[in-house]
């Protein structure tokens, strides 16, 4: 907070409860009456207009009587279809009825359904506007914002055509003992894969020698990783690709 309190872009703070203590606590450490208020005295004491944000996908890690003026963001993701989707959230805002409350999605495990739309952001977005009276705001997940928001490739020295490699499938995500990536390397080059935890700190790289064209089947095992989400770094040259896995135990 003393980095960007005063910031002009800032409107508060929050914490991803799904990683509060992590090491210690599976899912998160539940928030309490208690936790919840000092947080909220906290950011206010910097800025009375700014306000705290809770996230987690689960109403059971939230404070279970202290509201406050506290935006509580839901972050559900694996549902079948929008309409799945939107019941779980209508739930979420009811349950919170006295707050303001936003949602985050378009996850890679929802995008069977979502990418089907001409304009996913808009299409679900107004059905979660257009249904919970107290939603405030509609965040999309950084991990799939460039497949409905392409951007400008011709900064790279590679293009759509060039690129080195092709990831054709990542199976099963989540998952419980490992996950294979199936990709094929266009040119020899080395490609490196190496997994990253949610603080960014690098925890396996994968040593397959992968240096020659063609396809590749690159299985990640679950050893030594909790449960919770995961980032995967796959890189050739100076092309990179992040992709999200999820582990589950």
């Amino acid at each position: 907070m003393n980095r960007y309190m005063n910031h002009p872009c800032v409107k508060g703070f929050g914490i991803d409860v799904e990683w509060l203590n992590a090491q210690d606590y599976s899912e998160g450490q539940h928030v309490t009456d208690s936790m919840a208020q000092h947080w909220e005295q906290s950011v206010k004491s910097i800025n009375s207009d700014y306000t705290l944000f809770l996230k987690h996908y689960s109403k059971n890690w939230m404070p279970s009587v202290y509201r406050g003026e506290i935006l509580f963001v839901d972050d559900s993701q694996d549902f079948p279809s929008l309409n799945s989707m939107v019941s779980e959230f209508f739930d979420w805002g009811t349950f919170f009825s006295s707050n303001k409350v936003a949602f985050q999605y378009g996850y890679p495990i929802d995008d069977p359904w979502w990418s089907q739309y001409a304009d996913p952001m808009l299409t679900i977005g107004n059905a979660l506007k257009g249904d919970i009276e107290n939603c405030y705001g509609l965040f999309w997940v950084d991990f799939t914002i460039c497949d409905v928001f392409p951007v400008n490739t011709n900064i790279t020295e590679y293009s759509d055509k060039n690129e080195p490699f092709i990831i054709y499938s990542i199976n099963p995500n989540p998952f419980r003992t490992s996950v294979t990536i199936e990709l094929e390397l266009l040119m020899d080059i080395n490609l490196y894969v190496k997994i990253f935890n949610i603080k960014g700190e690098k925890i396996k790289v994968i040593e397959d020698d992968i240096n020659h064209k063609g396809k590749y089947n690159i299985t990640v095992s679950s050893e030594n990783m909790k449960q919770g989400t995961y980032y995967c770094i796959i890189s050739a040259g100076n092309y990179e690709k992040k992709i999200e896995l999820s582990v589950i135990k």
